[in-house]
């Protein structure tokens, strides 16, 4: 479900999701949203991450700059300490 679709169906104000007065009353819709937007279980680390872990096992990767929001990193067995 997109934002409005959250939004409308639980909120009389969509601002209200990201509002903490709300969030203490109720947390469940923003958690809606949160699980709405979580990468599927199905995403896989990619040739990337797994050429980023390779470079890590010949200690050529200092560290890694990274949103980090699905934990694709980590999957492909990168070291949580290279990991910013």
């Amino acid at each position: 479900p997109s934002f409005s679709a959250v939004a409308r169906a639980t909120l009389d104000d969509p601002q209200e999701l990201f509002n903490i007065e709300a969030f203490d009353h109720d947390p469940a819709p923003f958690y809606s949203f949160a699980h709405a937007l979580w990468p599927s279980d199905k995403i896989r680390p990619s040739l990337t991450h797994r050429f980023l872990v390779a470079l890590a096992k010949q200690k050529k990767l200092l560290r890694v700059y990274s949103q980090n929001i699905g934990g694709l990193e980590r999957a492909a067995g990168l070291a949580p300490s290279l990991l910013v």
